[in-house]
């Protein structure tokens, strides 16, 4: 599909029903039910691919990414 690195991260959306990726230079957004793409968003920075990129606190819909 694309030719992207995958860094560690994933998150779920509060009700589940989309999935994050992170890449070293965007996020991929699916839908986590169905297994399919919808977005991907380009980021101006990288993401480190050493930690957790994407962080969530669960309760909104904010995601923040490191």
């Amino acid at each position: 599909m694309f030719d992207e690195t995958f860094v560690y991260g994933e998150k779920l959306s509060p009700d589940g029903s989309l999935l994050f990726e992170p890449l070293e230079n965007g996020i991929i957004i699916a839908d986590a039910k169905a297994g399919l793409f919808l977005n991907r968003i380009a980021l101006p920075v990288g993401l480190c691919p050493n930690y957790d990129a994407l962080v969530s606190d669960g309760r909104d819909n904010v995601l923040g990414a490191c």
